[in-house]
């Protein structure tokens, strides 16, 4: 196996426009790399990621942000009531070995399996979104993550 780790920036270069042409005319932004946010029905925006795991692997990472949830860093509190601020607040993390792809063989690897893994994760990640995307829906989505992660997924 060889070992050469690619970058942030250089994976979002390699998965950008396969992200894009998937979520392609549904209002999706990116400001920052490996994160596309849309502010579906306010106060709810919708993030996909690709987040980069211990052990070299990069997975889907599908979750909600909720502009009237804050953020505490320290002493502080911060908002994300904007694309470019959304931070999660409602995660799922799908755990399917079939979605990821490693970062730290090439960028090769990247561009041979990013193209068949990435279009599956945001059909989940719509899926998901389809349970959560109304203020009405959140009791029932957090609800329904809680018993998902109980059953043993971390």
């Amino acid at each position: 196996m060889n070992f050469e780790q690619v970058s942030n920036s250089e994976i979002h270069s390699i998965v950008a426009p396969i992200v894009e042409s998937c979520l392609q005319n549904q209002g999706f932004e990116s400001h920052s790399n490996l994160k596309w946010v849309k502010c579906h029905n306010e106060p709810i925006r919708l993030i996909f990621e690709l987040f980069l795991w211990k052990g070299g692997m990069v997975a889907p990472r599908i979750s909600i942000s909720l502009d009237f949830v804050p953020h505490v860093s320290g002493s502080s509190v911060k908002w994300h009531r904007t694309n470019k601020s959304a931070q999660p607040d409602l995660i799922y993390d799908i755990y399917d070995r079939t979605l990821e792809f490693s970062y730290h063989q090439g960028a090769a690897t990247i561009k041979d399996k990013a193209p068949q893994v990435i279009p599956h994760a945001i059909v989940k990640a719509k899926e998901f979104w389809a349970t959560c995307s109304a203020e009405n829906q959140l009791l029932a989505a957090f609800d329904k993550l809680k018993h998902y992660y109980d059953k043993g997924h971390p």
